[in-house]
């Protein structure tokens, strides 16, 4: 059974680091990742990070959840 940070951010169980997999997303580089830059199939999964629910994922909620 996968854990939920492996099933939410697939590539951290693999090694990668939670801060190059965010700043891969945030395409316009303003520092938060919106729905519109998370592809379409992992939307739903990835938007559960926003603990603030204010529509964005900030670097800090992402490694918040990579610990």
């Amino acid at each position: 059974s996968q854990s939920l940070r492996t099933r939410l951010l697939p590539n951290v169980g693999n090694g990668a680091n939670v801060e190059a997999i965010f700043k891969r997303l945030d395409k316009d580089n303003n520092g938060k990742v919106v729905e519109s830059e998370i592809p379409e199939a992992q939307r739903a999964r990835i938007m559960r990070l926003d603990s603030n629910g204010d529509g964005a994922i900030t670097l800090e909620e992402a490694k918040r959840f990579g610990r």
